[in-house]
């Protein structure tokens, strides 16, 4: 596709809609709940729970699952003119996910975790999970606070890999 034709209809469907909110025009009626839909991705093209939602008179209007915000929620830094610039832009974009963020910081104040696919006993949906030693959880959780770092739960796993080597939440 022509690039300048691409970004000159992207720009118009962009003034479309800003006076689509200007003139207080939508899709929906103004009394719609709206619902943000989050936690395990769907299987595409499987849109059930959107059409559920969408037929009982709500709309999703946003997905934040793995399918949805999180793959554009953080922007790259462009400035950088160098090739090691541009590498070190693109690893602070993907650091800034919840458990890299909550990860650096821990290491940060010198509290041990690994980054692991979330463990498939603490699974409610798919996602990274930090490995740490459970005798962490108040500092972790005093560290995230005062960082304002989000994480669902720390959920303690008894003899996790090598129960002699390590102990993980």
């Amino acid at each position: 596709m022509d690039l300048e034709a691409c970004a000159e209809m992207a720009n118009k469907l962009a003034d479309e809609l800003e006076q689509r909110v200007a003139d207080g025009v939508s899709v929906f009626p103004s009394d719609t709940k709206r619902i943000l839909l989050t936690g395990t991705p769907l299987a595409i093209p499987n849109w059930k729970l959107h059409h559920i939602i969408e037929t009982s008179g709500a709309a999703v209007v946003c997905e934040e699952m793995c399918t949805g915000t999180r793959y554009f929620e953080h922007l790259v830094d462009e400035s950088a003119t160098t090739l090691e610039g541009q590498f070190q832009a693109l690893s602070e974009r993907y650091m800034k996910t919840d458990a890299l963020a909550l990860y650096t910081a821990l290491r940060g104040a010198g509290v041990g975790a690994r980054v692991s696919p979330t463990p498939r006993q603490a699974r409610s949906e798919c996602g990274s999970a930090l490995l740490v030693d459970c005798d962490d959880r108040t500092r972790i959780e005093s560290l995230a606070a005062a960082q304002g770092l989000a994480f669902q739960r720390i959920v303690e796993l008894e003899r996790q890999i090598d129960a002699s080597r390590d102990r993980f939440c």
